[in-house]
């Protein structure tokens, strides 16, 4: 039972990421490249998630042994990398700019992640899914705030779209970066060893945004 309400927390999330997706791009590309790009990136953020979830959910852990690796944070890497490459294939594929895909698709990721981490919160009680619900409300506060702001950034340049998702994106990752090092064993990150890949991602992505700040093209 658990498991059906979770799955249906993942596709009513799903949904309206779809929705979100469309309306934020409707005005410049055509209807069926903006589901069809955003659905094949939700579909390979799932495949990536359950390719590396299951396999690891089986995997016994020793938090106290081994808080460096931690096989139950492996899921998010998965997931990750099934959307990157979803969102590379997809975008080139349907010619749509990447920066304005993660724009679109940052909200609605969001809603996906509180559905799920609530839905989970409530049939388990794990404190871990409360702390990643509020992890997610503050960056979604931050990335209201600044789609709303960045074109009066007297530093954002160009005021160019894509800047608010990227953003905080970095924000993201730098979190991760501080859960590696406070709660290496919970199943948010990969243990210690997180601290790599995230600090990089982190960093690449605020260099982004200085790129996106001084393009003028």
């Amino acid at each position: 039972m658990s498991n059906i309400v979770k799955l249906l927390a993942l596709f009513l999330g799903s949904i309206i990421t779809l929705f979100i997706y469309w309306r934020a791009l409707k005005e410049d590309y055509e209807k069926e490249k903006i589901f069809s790009s955003g659905l094949i990136m939700l579909i390979g953020m799932f495949l990536g998630l359950f390719a590396i979830y299951l396999p690891a959910k089986s995997v016994p852990v020793n938090d106290v042994v081994n808080p460096v690796i931690n096989p139950k944070g492996f899921w998010f890497w998965g997931s990750f990398l099934g959307f990157f490459v979803a969102l590379l294939y997809s975008t080139q594929k349907f010619k749509i700019k990447p920066y304005e895909a993660v724009e679109s698709l940052v909200p609605g990721m969001f809603i996906v992640a509180i559905f799920y981490s609530l839905a989970s919160y409530v049939l388990t009680g794990d404190n871990n899914f409360s702390l990643f619900s509020a992890i997610i409300i503050s960056l979604g506060i931050l990335f209201t705030f600044l789609k709303s702001k960045y074109k009066s950034f007297s530093w954002y340049k160009s005021g160019k779209i894509g800047m608010s998702g990227i953003f905080t994106l970095g924000a993201f990752f730098l979190i991760r970066v501080i859960l590696a090092i406070k709660l290496p064993q919970s199943f948010l990150v990969a243990g210690r060893v997180d601290l790599i890949p995230s600090s990089i991602i982190s960093f690449l992505m605020f260099f982004l945004v200085y790129n996106l700040s001084e393009s003028h093209g």
